[in-house]
């Protein structure tokens, strides 16, 4: 499996990683691409690279909507015949399509439209997130995969009798979250 990402960090200073060359770990390898577009994830370099090699690759799995580099990934990808799935991460839920709404709706119209009809199927991790999203009249394959997380190697580990639990998420209805709370 190969990752394509870039060195944005948000509004914060690009992180630190090796640029263009691949970073192997566990079985897989990064290779990040110089964001030039501050907050909006572009990387002309991702895009090049991409066109070049989509070939070598089966299916791609893209991340988000309405962002230039993911985007224009998508174009590529079907440019090149190479199937993709599109992973909304919540961007086709009515509520976000209100922020920025005019922008979104153009965006959509000109842009994302094609991208989802183009899409092999539409990654979604919960049947709430399904259910409201907004395909733009276009009909979509849907494939709804939780993110997973294997609970088994947690029974190695020896936890006190009354575990304090951390979740590092937002809790939200439309992401499935079960919320457990230990006595």
């Amino acid at each position: 499996m190969t990752i394509l990402t870039t060195d944005a960090n948000g509004d914060r200073a690009s992180l630190n990683l090796p640029i263009d060359q691949f970073i192997k770990q566990d079985g897989y390898q990064i290779r990040c691409f110089h964001n030039v577009m501050g907050r909006y994830k572009f990387s002309i370099d991702l895009l090049r690279w991409l066109f070049v090699h989509a070939s070598e690759f089966d299916v791609a799995h893209i991340h988000a909507l309405f962002s230039p580099v993911s985007s224009v990934a998508a174009a590529i990808a079907r440019q090149q015949k190479l199937p993709y799935l599109l992973r909304p991460l919540g961007t086709l839920d009515p509520a976000d399509l209100q922020k920025k709404r005019v922008l979104k709706q153009i965006y959509a119209r000109l842009i994302e439209r094609s991208n989802l009809a183009g899409a092999a199927a539409l990654h979604f991790t919960s049947l709430q997130e399904a259910e409201t999203a907004d395909r733009f009249g276009v009909t979509t394959r849907d494939w709804i995969l939780p993110i997973g997380v294997d609970l088994a190697p947690a029974t190695a580990i020896d936890l006190p009798p009354r575990p304090i639990v951390l979740f590092l998420s937002r809790i939200d209805r439309k992401k499935d979250s079960i919320c457990c709370c230990l006595l």
